[in-house]
């Protein structure tokens, strides 16, 4: 088939978006990060057109049928493919894992994964102690406990909904200071061996400022605060100023 042709088929364009959407994001992560509205507004678009798209074809399909038996066995038959689509799926899926294994050999404790925050956050105050530095640590996106217990005692602000504060107060866990407490060295190497992205956040010069602008972390708490912000300017708004068209 000569390249012009092949250019043209829509599966060959998606191939060479994600090499290309690779290329980009390996070399040029800020660059891929900036575009990431675009590749938003594209996802949000497909999925405006795939309801409207289902629809038509389907009434399209049943109008152009002109004897009722033929729309049941029409119907039976696109039941029957949607079903035998769906086991062929999760049978892949099933022999993909039984095959590929994936996160075989990590050899991790789980435990050890509870970890990971807390000693970042660990590590960052006591450079931040060391260097004198007056900004305060926030911790945010409180995912157990040691995400405040763990944080006792120190010149930090810990962010906690109402809910997680009513679990501490029924908590039997003793309220002592342990920020101070370095998070044990095992669970430190161990997470520093499989996790690259620890790793970068752990090591002090893991980090330029323009890769931790482009974190994935970051980029992620970034916009859950703005998002806060705004349903709760959108809260005072209604309760301030009542929607007529409601």
């Amino acid at each position: 088939m000569q390249p012009a042709k092949l250019i043209k088929l829509l599966y060959v364009q998606v191939l060479i978006g994600l090499a290309l959407g690779i290329t980009v994001g390996h070399y040029w992560p800020e660059f891929g990060a900036a575009l990431k509205p675009l590749g938003d507004a594209f996802v949000k678009l497909v999925k405006m057109m795939i309801a409207p798209i289902v629809f038509c074809t389907i009434v399209s399909g049943i109008t152009s049928l002109n004897d009722s038996r033929e729309i049941g066995k029409t119907l039976l038959k696109s039941m029957g493919l949607f079903y035998a689509l769906t086991i062929l799926a999760l049978l892949t899926g099933l022999a993909a894992v039984f095959l590929m294994q994936p996160g075989a050999g990590m050899h991790i404790d789980p435990a050890h994964l509870e970890w990971a925050g807390v000693a970042v956050m660990k590590k960052a105050y006591r450079l931040y102690q060391e260097r004198g530095y007056r900004t305060r640590l926030l911790s945010a996106a409180t995912r157990n406990h040691m995400h405040w217990s763990e944080f006792i005692g120190g010149n930090v602000v810990v962010t906690l909904t109402h809910s997680w504060q009513k679990r501490f107060n029924r908590s039997a866990i003793a309220v002592m200071p342990r920020m101070n407490t370095p998070v044990d060295d095992r669970i430190v190497q161990s997470l520093q061996t499989h996790f690259e992205e620890f790793r970068r956040a752990y090591d002090p010069e893991g980090m330029g400022a323009k890769d931790f602008d482009a974190f994935g972390a970051t980029r992620r708490t970034l916009r859950s605060f703005i998002e806060g912000y705004h349903e709760l300017v959108a809260m005072i708004r209604d309760f301030m100023i009542e929607d007529p068209d409601r």
